[in-house]
């Protein structure tokens, strides 16, 4: 775009500036600047607009600036189905992240479908431990939705950088974490992609107590009742260290053989997974390491759960223990609920247990194995 006329036109059309800052362009900057680029790069230091909007106007692809009442401030992921965006909401005065299913894939109604699924499962969701869902839309028929924006990191960036958390704060957001999975047992929905990425934290999880973990990216979540046998292929999978062996029931064509493991799959899933990212927050390892795809996924189905311990023998032998159990093969072996592991991590994350796993204070009442879902 090398035309002040038709900069001026796509920034009026775009709206992401008011009229009375679009006339002062025209009268203080338009006689001073020779060109677009040069009225951008100076609008971008003078925090009028952002690098990627400049871009996106240099590209003339402003009229992908703006969703509904949303104005696009960057590209945070590009995905495989979706981009993920910052957004101004102009109606609430607030950042936003915006989940848009890609242009090229919107004409694919099974991709569609899949969308509108993810939003709908979303949109049930309510826990001060998951991403909160504000508003859905489309745009030039691309779906996309709304949520909130999270200042802070996810975990495996964090724990990549600065190396494994105390065992203390490994617990606590543990715990954060059961409880979100509880609520979305008691709809009857699983994660089905539990891992460091998609775990966020409000701040960073060395600054204490005040980190809030919520649970991101809900795109391979589903109604447990929708799940149905030989529909679980999960060999385009990206990464596999953290997803539980009955995820794998159509790996057969990777000639892995299915031992005692079941196709059932319900939240007990998300608990393996839960147990890898405890692993992985203690060790900076997860819990199976090397090989190719297909060797990862055979350890995951018959290597016996592997000791936090060796690793990092600080930790206490019920920690331990708790992990291995969630790294369980078969679901039948792991807690059978999220609820059953949020005591014992409660009492681990502050410090009332020893390094021989007994309990250092009075103890706290175990959940039976009866009690209610709900």
């Amino acid at each position: 775009m090398n035309s002040v006329d038709s900069l001026l036109n796509a920034l009026r059309r775009s709206e992401l500036l008011a009229p009375e800052q679009i006339e002062q362009i025209v009268q203080e900057l338009v006689p001073v600047c020779p060109d677009a680029e040069s009225i951008l790069r100076y609008l971008v230091e003078i925090d009028w607009l952002t690098v990627y909007q400049s871009n996106q106007l240099l590209s003339r692809r402003g009229n992908e600036l703006t969703f509904g009442p949303y104005q696009i401030l960057d590209l945070l992921v590009v995905g495989g189905n979706s981009d993920l965006f910052k957004a101004w909401d102009t109606h609430h005065g607030r950042e936003v992240v915006i989940k848009v299913l890609r242009r090229e894939l919107s004409v694919d109604p099974d991709y569609v479908a899949r969308f509108q699924s993810e939003t709908q499962i979303l949109a049930q969701l309510n826990h001060p431990h998951i991403i909160k869902l504000f508003d859905t839309g489309a745009l030039e028929s691309r779906p996309y939705y709304v949520m909130e924006k999270v200042e802070g990191g996810d975990l495996e960036a964090y724990v990549r950088r600065n190396g494994p958390l105390s065992i203390e704060r490994a617990c606590e957001l543990g715990r954060q974490a059961a409880l979100a999975l509880q609520h979305i047992h008691s709809l009857g929905v699983i994660h089905g992609d539990i891992r460091p990425a998609h775990l966020l934290v409000s701040c960073t999880p060395s600054s204490g107590a005040d980190s809030v973990l919520k649970i991101i990216d809900w795109s391979a979540a589903r109604l447990i009742a929708d799940i149905r046998p030989n529909n679980e292929s999960n060999d385009d999978i990206e990464n596999v260290d953290y997803i539980a062996p009955e995820m794998f029931a159509e790996s057969g064509r990777l000639n892995l053989p299915l031992g005692s493991v079941s196709w059932k799959i319900d939240i007990r899933a998300d608990l393996y997974s839960l147990g890898a990212v405890l692993y992985f927050l203690l060790t900076g390892l997860p819990p199976f390491k090397g090989g190719t795809t297909a060797q990862k996924i055979a350890k995951h189905r018959q290597a016996p759960p592997p000791s936090v311990r060796d690793i990092r023998p600080e930790v206490s032998v019920e920690l331990d223990e708790l992990i291995k159990r969630l790294l369980a093969k078969s679901p039948d072996e792991r807690p059978r609920i999220p609820l059953l592991i949020v005591n014992p991590l409660r009492k681990l994350a502050s410090g009332a247990m020893n390094a021989t796993g007994s309990d250092s204070r009075a103890s706290i009442p175990a959940l039976r194995p009866s009690v209610s879902n709900r």
